[in-house]
């Protein structure tokens, strides 16, 4: 018997939460949440960033913490540490992690070290430490706030990730409806949809690379605070540094939405089916 679901205002189920952090089509339930409902979630954004989401986050987070470089400049960065693996750095254990937590600040540790790993240098002494003995260090010398170090900046990030990309979607597809709101789209048409919201939606760059300025390796002290690193990041980079790494952002966000709104819609329309036979 399937569990009754409450559906929003568009015809569809909310996201449980925020990333560069995304969240799962989340059913309420008489007596609480569908649990199938948020395997599907998790298993959506577990493959979103085993594929292509890895990839495009080391880009971003590297165009965002080396502010005077392109977007090639960036690749050429990563390819030099450990070749194509480089891209994916940082995914086990800590983007899985991540993946898995989404629309909780626990993910926070997660999004810390993914950063820390990604920017930290792979040369010299302890160059070649493992992700593990990297955290190990990080709560000895700092304890458990270091690993939280850089959440108010993710909190400004979670609030307005997930609202902008399943709302600015939803929008793109009532444009594309017109005047028949009761119109089924086609597949390609909702595809358009979710890629086109997904890219608007990284209008909130700026609290990215505030977030990844308190995040990355050489981060120093003055840049504890949202204060701070805004103030760092204007000095040395001017209001162009806070729009860092906003292409692979776009690509992104763009295929990030594209898997958990299209394709989330996708697995619950079968599902639906599967149980009404």
């Amino acid at each position: 018997m399937p569990v009754n679901q409450v559906k929003t205002g568009h015809g569809s189920l909310k996201p449980a939460g925020g990333g560069e952090v995304a969240a799962s089509p989340i059913a309420v339930a008489k007596g609480g949440v569908d649990i199938r409902n948020v395997a599907i979630g998790a298993g959506l954004q577990w493959f979103e960033v085993t594929t292509l989401g890895q990839p495009f986050e080391n880009m971003k987070v590297m165009m965002a913490a080396h502010r005077n470089d392109g977007l090639m400049d960036a690749c050429r960065r990563l390819y030099a540490v450990r070749g194509l693996s480089s891209f994916w750095q940082g995914l086990v254990p800590w983007a899985w992690i991540e993946a898995l937590t989404k629309g909780e600040y626990c993910c926070s540790p997660s999004t810390k070290l993914r950063s820390f790993e990604v920017t930290r240098s792979k040369t010299g002494p302890g160059g070649q430490k493992g992700t593990l003995q990297v955290a190990a260090e990080i709560l000895q010398r700092d304890g458990i706030r270091g690993m939280y170090k850089g959440v108010n900046a993710v909190a400004l990030r979670q609030a307005t990730n997930w609202g902008s990309r399943f709302g600015l979607s939803r929008l793109v597809e009532s444009a594309i409806k017109g005047k028949d709101k009761e119109r089924k789209l086609s597949k390609p048409q909702r595809i358009l949809s979710s890629i086109i919201g997904g890219a608007l939606a990284c209008w909130n760059q700026p609290f990215e690379v505030v977030r990844v300025e308190m995040q990355r390796a050489d981060s120093v002290a003055s840049n504890n605070t949202i204060g701070g690193a805004v103030r760092h990041i204007y000095e040395t980079s001017g209001l162009r540094g806070f729009y860092r790494g906003v292409t692979p952002r776009v690509g992104l966000s763009a295929y990030l939405t594209t898997v958990m709104v299209f394709g989330g819609d996708e697995v619950k329309t079968y599902l639906q089916r599967k149980d009404a036979r």
